[in-house]
């Protein structure tokens, strides 16, 4: 059926576009992150020598060394598994896309207020509601071939019997057939399709209640996204701003860069947290639109 291929072709086109946003997103995330952190640590470096020249000198206690070692071992460690997340996401990027990845950016995509749009139908819903009609039209076809037929023929014959000849009759009857003895055959097959277009009707309901809990999470995910972005990104410049004050002070007040290497941990993992906010924005929005099939008129692409 054309209306069926159609949909299932702008549903595998919607789909693609879903999965190639995350994993585009995702590996902006990971090379964003591993390369913040590691201006972190070379920032925060520096200053593990300068406790170990301070503690060979006598000025400070060895375990200040030991305080500061722990928690610069902590922050490196983060930013090294932050190293192999971004190779193993690049990697699948690279493997997707067939093209190098370079510096890449998160989109600017204006995201408005999203509610449940009861005007569209889910491809899923939609395709059980053509699936049903198919049903329904293999019902009536089958239930015909055991049905009585009636009909006008007619048949013209032209005789060239003779050069001269030209000789022709039309002919035509009215015929009626009816099955009569199908030994429960026929029952048995319309029954068979009739169940069929049953259990069609039957899924169009389960497909309308899966796409009502799918859309409901969906919607509440991008809202939830939405409510605490601001937050998030507050908190995350806040703490930004306290690690340059304290960087700023470690000469003027008693040294103390543990609480510098603190800083910078709990900033890289705030921006981590900022990251995956946005990216469960984008993708829920992306996931609205192809629940509600505009994803593809959104992206301007005609399957």
């Amino acid at each position: 059926d054309f209306n069926v291929s159609k949909l299932i072709r702008e549903k595998t086109v919607s789909e693609q576009i879903v999965q190639s946003n995350r994993i585009y997103l995702q590996a902006v995330k990971s090379d964003l992150l591993y390369k913040y952190g590691l201006e972190i640590v070379r920032e925060v470096e520096p200053y593990l020598n300068r406790v170990k020249d301070r503690v060979s000198s006598g000025i400070s206690d060895p375990m200040d060394l030991a305080v500061f070692s722990i928690r610069f071992n902590d922050l490196d460690s983060k930013v090294q598994m932050l190293r192999t997340q971004r190779g193993r996401d690049i990697a699948v990027y690279e493997y997707f896309f067939k093209k190098e990845f370079k510096n890449s950016f998160f989109p600017n995509v204006s995201i408005p207020s999203v509610d449940k749009d009861s005007g569209f139908l889910s491809y899923d819903v939609e395709l059980s509601i053509l699936s049903h009609k198919g049903k329904g039209i293999e019902t009536k076809l089958t239930r015909s071939e055991f049905l009585p037929q009636f009909g006008f023929n007619t048949r013209y014959t032209k005789y060239d019997l003779k050069d001269e000849g030209d000789e022709s009759d039309i002919r035509g009857g009215i015929y009626f057939s009816m099955p009569i003895f199908t030994f429960g055959r026929g029952s048995a097959k319309i029954s068979s399709y009739k169940a069929k277009e049953a259990a069609a009707k039957m899924y169009i309901d389960i497909e309308r209640k899966k796409d009502d809990g799918l859309e409901a999470e969906i919607i509440n995910s991008v809202i939830g996204s939405q409510s605490i972005r601001n937050d998030v990104y507050e908190t995350f410049n806040d703490t930004k701003k306290q690690r340059v004050i304290i960087r700023d002070r470690l000469e003027i007040i008693n040294f103390a860069p543990e609480a510098y290497v603190d800083t910078g941990l709990k900033e890289l993992n705030q921006l981590e947290r900022l990251l995956i906010t946005e990216i469960n924005l984008l993708d829920g929005y992306f996931q609205y639109l192809h629940q509600n099939r505009n994803l593809n008129n959104f992206m301007m692409i005609k399957p």
